[in-house]
């Protein structure tokens, strides 16, 4: 396996800003009601759940996303996913991650959305899409082993670090 330059580099800043970036808190708080619980909001919660429920999280997805988003969400390898997405990474990353990545995509989507249609969301929905990102990718490198996975497992530490950075820099708002 080759390694280049431009990866030990994404390693080495990986460590760096791993050591003074804190992911989101697990217990950020989601509400179960009120004016921020939404249509979006109950996609969100769906979509981000510890017992994901990809049926449920695909009829919660709001009547009008779709026409306002340009594409249907659909089902991949259990998750409910943007179809049009991708991994934006100035480095390349384990093909493991092309799903998670898409599923974190269409999430970012339904926060845009919520805040197209006037319900933005708080922090807590942009803090769980990136948590379950960070276990998604890492969950991706299970089958991996040996120097691949160790590899693999960076490569999640430096995506999810620079998802955390970017969310933090944007004050967990509208991406």
């Amino acid at each position: 396996m080759q390694i280049s330059t431009l990866s030990v580099l994404a390693v080495g800043v990986a460590i760096a800003v791993t050591a003074t970036v804190a992911p989101p808190r697990a217990d950020a708080h989601i509400p179960e009601s009120g004016p921020t619980y939404s249509a979006s909001a109950a996609a969100i919660d769906l979509l981000t759940g510890a017992d994901t429920d990809t049926d449920a999280a695909a009829r919660a997805v709001p009547a009008g996303f779709a026409a306002a988003a340009g594409y249907q969400p659909t089902l991949v390898g259990g998750m409910l996913v943007n179809p049009l997405g991708n991994c934006s990474s100035p480095v390349s990353l384990p093909h493991e991650f092309e799903i998670p990545c898409k599923a974190h995509d269409l999430g970012y989507d339904i926060l845009r959305y919520a805040d197209r249609t006037g319900a933005p969301l708080g922090d807590w929905a942009r803090k769980a899409l990136d948590r379950q990102l960070d276990a998604r990718l890492h969950t991706a490198c299970d089958a991996r082993s040996g120097v691949p996975r160790t590899f693999c497992f960076t490569m999640a530490n430096v995506a999810a670090t620079a998802v955390y950075w970017n969310s933090a820099r944007q004050s967990y708002g509208t991406p």
